[in-house]
C-alpha cells in the first residue's frame, strides 16, 4: 500500500498545483484568441500553442522542482505490474469509454453547452472548433498535425505524469476518496471547455480508480493518447478526402 513520504508536498498545495498550469493556459489562451482570430489562425491552434509554451513546461518544470528539493523523484504510481494486466486494462478501460459512455456524454456535454454555458465566449464552447471549417487550407494541414501531435501525444502524456503519477499521490492522505477528488480537479482544470466537466469527470475516473489500485498509471497515460489521437487522427482523415 502506498505510503505518505516526509517530502511530499501539503494536500493543500498539491490541490493549488492541479489549478496553477490550467488558469496560466487558460489566461493565455483567452488573452491570445481574439488576435488570432483576426488573422485567420483557429481556436484550436491557439489552445494548442498554450499547451505546447506554456501547460507542459510548466507541469514539467513543477515536478522537476519539487523532485530536486525532494532529492529523488517524487513521481509514483510506476509500480511494475504484469504485460497482461497493461494490455486488458487498457481494453477494457477504452471498450467503456468508446462502447458504454461516448454517446451519452456527448449527449450532456451538448446540453450543458447550449443551455447552461451558453453565455460564455466563443473560445470557452464548442463553437472553437468550427472555424476549423472556415480556415485556409495551407494552415489547416499544420493545425491538424500539431494537434496530433501535441493533443494527442505529447501533452496527454504529460498531464498523465503530472495528474496521476505526480498529483494523485499527494492527495493519498484523502484514502479512497483520492481518485474522486483528483478526478473533480482534473476535470475542473480544463477551464477552457466547462461544458465537459461532467462528462470529463466520468471518463476519467475509471481511468483514475485503476490507476490508484494498480498503483501504475501507464495504462491510463495509453488510454489518454488513444482517445486524444483518435479524434486527431479523424479530423487528418477528413482533410486528406477533401483533397482528393
Amino acid at each position: 500500500m502506498y505510503m505518505q513520504s516526509r517530502t511530499d508536498v501539503r494536500t493543500s498545495t498539491a490541490i493549488a498545483l492541479h489549478f496553477l498550469p490550467a488558469i496560466a493556459i487558460a489566461a493565455a489562451y483567452w488573452l491570445v484568441t481574439p488576435w488570432a482570430s483576426r488573422v485567420g489562425v483557429p481556436h484550436v491552434a491557439v489552445l494548442l500553442a498554450a499547451f505546447a509554451v506554456i501547460g507542459i513546461p510548466m507541469q514539467l518544470g513543477i515536478i522537476r522542482r519539487v523532485s530536486r528539493a525532494a532529492g529523488h523523484s517524487v513521481v509514483r504510481f510506476v509500480t511494475p505490474i504484469p504485460l497482461w494486466q497493461h494490455v486488458a486494462g487498457a481494453v477494457f478501460l477504452i471498450a467503456i469509454e468508446f462502447l458504454l459512455l461516448r454517446a451519452p456524454l456527448g449527449r450532456v456535454s451538448d446540453y450543458l453547452a447550449g443551455h447552461v454555458f451558453a453565455s460564455l465566449p466563443a473560445a470557452f464552447s464548442p463553437a472553437a472548433d468550427e472555424d476549423l471549417a472556415t480556415t485556409s487550407r495551407s494552415i489547416l494541414l499544420p493545425v491538424l498535425l500539431f494537434q496530433l501531435l501535441i493533443d494527442g501525444i505529447v501533452n496527454p502524456l504529460v498531464e498523465e505524469r503530472y495528474f496521476r503519477g505526480f498529483l494523485l499521490p499527494q492527495l493519498s492522505r484523502l484514502r479512497l476518496a483520492a481518485p474522486v477528488v483528483s478526478t473533480i480537479f482534473f476535470a475542473i482544470a480544463h477551464f477552457w471547455q466547462p461544458y465537459n466537466y461532467l462528462s470529463l469527470f466520468v471518463y476519467v475516473l475509471p481511468l483514475t480508480l485503476f490507476t490508484w489500485w494498480r498503483k501504475n498509471y501507464y495504462a491510463q497515460a495509453f488510454v489518454h493518447c488513444f482517445a486524444n489521437s483518435f479524434g486527431a487522427t479523424l479530423a487528418l482523415a477528413a482533410y486528406f478526402r477533401g483533397n482528393h
